[in-house]
């Protein structure tokens, strides 16, 4: 797993880098993670907080990021985006993940099991309801925020953390929602926390705000609604 993260993450980076230098092209926006704060320090992260990744994933994120800042000389422009949790789905294009490892993702997998008893890990720490919050941000505020980050290029290297900000969801603000929105009660256990898991990840977004003109236009009833509606197109065009 470690060797792919590699291959897709830091080689291909490089990769990339080379060709752009060799082609002149000095424009360049990059997909980081808030993961790579890890547990660096008590939310939310800032962008000068030191990174602290957990995981390989993470890991890789970090080093992407290391890569790019020593690219980025003279005369060229790097928007680096720390991007949260994306959740949710463009219902107009219907457009959203419709991988087969959607169900590793929070919301996928509890509107794909609402007839089965689920299982939600604990935190590590205690938070407001025993189990994580993130501050998961819908995407097309991400994609919003990716436009935004082309219109606003400018000389050196700078750095943006892309999500809602505080306070951040838990796992069973989740479960609440879905439950208000598809008239549903939800059957959970919550078990023991697992090594390595995040309590709570909030980045602060003020930077974003103030610089690229970041919008959150999406609360939590319309990411539910929007993947509720995805989920069920993926399911009926699977079907016929």
């Amino acid at each position: 797993e470690t060797e792919e993260y590699y291959k897709n993450n830091i080689i291909a980076t490089q990769n990339l880098l080379d060709i752009m230098t060799k082609h002149k092209v000095n424009k360049l926006i990059f997909a980081s993670s808030i993961s790579v704060y890890g547990v660096c320090s008590v939310p939310p992260y800032k962008e000068e907080y030191e990174f602290n990744p957990q995981s390989p994933y993470a890991q890789m994120k970090a080093d992407g990021e290391k890569i790019i800042k020593e690219w980025c000389g003279q005369n060229k422009m790097a928007t680096i985006l720390r991007l949260s949790n994306p959740v949710g789905a463009n219902t107009t294009l219907m457009l959203g993940d419709n991988s087969k490892n959607s169900n590793l993702q929070l919301l996928p997998y509890i509107l794909s099991n609402l007839d089965k008893d689920l299982k939600f890990n604990a935190a590590s720490i205690p938070t407001k309801d025993g189990t994580t919050i993130r501050d998961y941000i819908h995407v097309e505020d991400v994609a919003n925020a990716f436009v935004n980050a082309y219109n606003n290029l400018k000389n050196g290297c700078h750095v943006y953390n892309i999500g809602s900000g505080e306070p951040g969801y838990s796992v069973l603000d989740f479960v609440k929602q879905i439950e208000q929105t598809l008239n549903v009660k939800i059957r959970y256990v919550v078990q023991d926390s697992r090594e390595g898991d995040v309590p709570i990840s909030i980045g602060d977004n003020t930077k974003a705000k103030q610089e690229l003109g970041l919008e959150l236009t999406k609360n939590l009833y319309e990411i539910v609604k929007s993947q509720h509606e995805f989920s069920e197109f993926l399911r009926i065009s699977e079907n016929n």
